[in-house]
């Protein structure tokens, strides 16, 4: 019924925009492959049709055949549009080996900062109190959706090494999905023996607690197995925290190893622990790499340097 329901909105979206003609119409993530066929029907129509290409993998299904399917469909998707923007170079050059897209379509603009939480829905404080931590121990943690490319079976493993080096907790927080069950993460860490000291906060948090979320942590960790961009890395990149992160995608272009986080290996739970150990362990070498993401947040990934970098784009 949903698959329905969805199926008219876009025929009725369609309709609309056709009937409507504005210059440029925006998209973001094109979920479903069918959507397709929406596509282009407007760009038949005679409209300019672009993208933020935050997605353009189908990461999460479990069934190979379905999966495969859907990547096949998906490459008919994104010669619709006119214009691509993607995050890095290494998301083009990835993009552009898994669809039939014309090079000179698609653009790279960074991932700006997220400074609308602290400037705009952020009471202060932080969530100590409410996870019953006490003020000196350090935490880990892990904040997004709960899905199983990122990778969290890894980061619990890794925390579980950890912890035989260094008093300290996690925190998984964020809404599950993708197959994602909080019963099996908490039964895995009973399996690891970390238990008392892993807090599963699995839902949607509300605005006001993203700031004393962030606040409460030590260390943001990332351990993606595949990825493009992160917006949970610029969070953290406003609130002054550094952030561990996997190799994937265009994660190493936006953190500077040593500088403003430590990067490592995807799949590998030993080097993860050795980055958690030198951080939860050093509370003044976080608090410096968190004001040196701080720093790139305002600077590098500020909006107003990126629109004027990418002023060639007003043509749009």
């Amino acid at each position: 019924w949903r698959a329905v329901r969805f199926a008219v909105e876009w025929a009725r979206l369609t309709r609309f925009l056709l009937a409507q003609r504005p210059d440029v119409v925006q998209f973001a993530i094109i979920r479903f492959p069918f959507q397709e066929v929406f596509l282009r029907r407007l760009r038949r129509g005679g409209l300019y049709l672009a993208q933020v290409c935050h997605e353009y993998e189908f990461r999460e299904s479990r069934r190979p055949l379905i999966r495969t399917l859907t990547a096949r469909w998906a490459r008919r998707v994104y010669p619709a549009f006119s214009a691509v923007f993607l995050h890095s170079e290494a998301d083009r050059e990835r993009f552009l080996g898994l669809y039939p897209v014309e090079p000179e379509r698609t653009h790279v603009i960074p991932h700006g900062n997220e400074f609308l939480f602290p400037r705009l829905v952020d009471p202060g404080g932080d969530l100590r109190g409410h996870y019953g931590l006490p003020p000196e121990r350090p935490v880990a943690l892990f904040f997004g959706g709960l899905r199983p490319s990122k990778g969290i079976p890894d980061l619990m493993e890794a925390f579980a090494l950890a912890r035989a080096e260094i008093e300290a907790t996690l925190i998984i927080a964020g809404y599950p999905a993708y197959g994602v069950e909080p019963a099996g993460l908490e039964s895995e860490a009973q399996r690891l023996g970390i238990a008392d000291a892993v807090v599963v906060d699995a839902r949607y948090l509300p605005l006001e607690q993203i700031g004393p979320l962030l606040r409460t942590a030590t260390v943001v960790v990332l351990p993606y197995r595949n990825a493009t961009a992160s917006g949970t890395l610029q969070v953290a990149y406003a609130f002054e925290r550094p952030v561990i992160a996997t190799s994937v995608g265009g994660l190493p272009d936006a953190v500077e190893d040593g500088v403003t986080g430590l990067l490592v290996p995807p799949a590998d739970p030993p080097s993860l622990a050795r980055a958690l150990v030198k951080l939860l362990a050093d509370p003044d070498e976080a608090l410096r790499m968190g004001a040196q993401g701080r720093a790139a947040a305002e600077a590098r990934y500020s909006w107003d340097p990126i629109a004027a970098e990418k002023g060639e784009y007003r043509h749009f």
